[in-house]
């Protein structure tokens, strides 16, 4: 059954149906996806600022449904954070909770997890938070969630059942995208053979750097988000590119319908390329059993649609307004931005007809009774 990119990336309000049985077709972009975003913490205010701004960014971007480049449902969106970057806070309860949530959805086909932080492998792994130090404490204590902890509470989202009718053979994904120093190469362990891989599951993943290279962290955030972001929206959003006006490549955007592991990949490298004067790094990718199918993890948004909108008044009074696009996660939004542009429109609409009535009256007075509109200061 072809079906044509409009129609799938517009699924989730449009169900696809079968021409034949009317069965309902759901894309694998989007539809049976959870997500996992952990923020790091710091000692540093703005450095453990920047970690959850980049979370929050994430989370933007792929629940947004207008423009829908991945289109994940927030009720399948998990956020671990700090309440107070840079205080000392029980993270590794809030990650528990959270893969405790995503194990409890059903029909969970594919978990995208970023991570934005700290990762050093000969402490503990991904630092997640420091500790409140003790009086008699001569050193801080920190909280790490270990390369194996964090593989394994992947592979517990994704080894639930799997929908009613689904067959157990079905495989599942993985998209990881770790977001920090020495970034290591996530595998999925089996829950059934010691030593080998979960053969239902493949990995596209996508590090900031190299497990021997540093990764960039700005105040403003991560720079590696800023261009996995960019590479996802720039185009959608009429944005100009963040190498501007630096920037050498033709075609700031990724081409063609699909978002590729391997072209985000090439996307990212290609604008860190400025940024190797000062830092020897590079993106990383690693992959295991992944299909041609399994390589795309969203619709390429490659053109630039600005949203209009015919706003009726009473006696025939017309008017258009334009919002230039921007990322909407819920309809909701956008009913609220044009209410206020309607009640804008209203209350302007509303003052020349009083300022045309007041103009009128004016005029009849004097032409009448030759009363002085200076004397009513709302008839001038």
């Amino acid at each position: 059954m072809n079906v044509c990119v409009s129609c799938m990336r517009n699924s989730y309000c449009n169900p696809i149906r079968c021409h034949s049985c009317d069965t309902i077709v759901t894309p694998t972009i989007g539809h049976g996806w959870a997500a996992l975003l952990i923020a790091g913490n710091d000692e540093r205010d703005s450095v453990a600022k920047s970690f959850t701004d980049d979370v929050k960014a994430i989370h933007k971007v792929i629940t947004s449904k207008c423009p829908l480049v991945m289109g994940v449902s927030a009720d399948h969106v998990e956020t671990v954070y700090p309440d107070e970057p840079g205080k000392p806070d029980s993270m590794l309860d809030k990650l528990k909770k959270s893969v405790h949530t995503l194990k409890n959805i059903d029909g969970i086909q594919t978990l995208l997890v970023y991570f934005s932080g700290h990762y050093k492998p000969n402490k503990g792994g991904f630092e997640l938070s420091h500790c409140k130090m003790e009086e008699r404490e001569l050193q801080r204590k920190f909280e790490y969630l270990s390369k194996k902890d964090f593989e394994g509470d992947i592979a517990s989202i994704l080894h639930q059942p799997n929908s009613v009718g689904e067959p157990s053979s079905v495989s599942k994904r993985v998209i990881v995208l770790l977001d920090c120093c020495e970034a290591p190469a996530v595998t999925t362990p089996s829950q059934e053979e010691i030593h080998t891989l979960d053969k239902n599951i493949t990995i596209v993943q996508i590090n900031a750097c190299r497990p021997n290279q540093k990764s960039i962290q700005e105040q403003d955030g991560s720079v590696f988000r800023k261009f996995l972001i960019q590479g996802l929206t720039r185009k959608a959003l009429g944005k100009r590119c963040l190498n501007d006006p630096d920037c050498r490549l033709d075609d700031c955007y990724i081409q063609g319908n699909f978002v590729t592991f391997a072209n985000l990949n090439d996307y990212i490298s290609d604008h860190l390329k400025s940024f190797k004067t000062k830092h020897s790094f590079d993106c990383a990718m690693h992959t295991y059993d992944v299909t041609k199918i399994d390589a795309m993890i969203g619709y390429a948004i490659n053109f630039n649609a600005d949203l209009e909108f015919k706003y009726k008044f009473k006696e025939a009074v017309v008017e258009y307004d334009v919002i230039p696009q921007r990322m909407f996660s819920e309809l909701r939004e956008l009913q609220t931005l044009l209410f206020h542009k309607f009640i804008s429109k209203c209350t302007r609409i509303f003052c020349d007809t009083l300022l045309i009535y007041c103009t009128i009256t004016t005029r009849r007075l004097k032409g009448k009774s030759q009363i002085n509109a200076s004397s009513y200061p709302c008839l001038n």
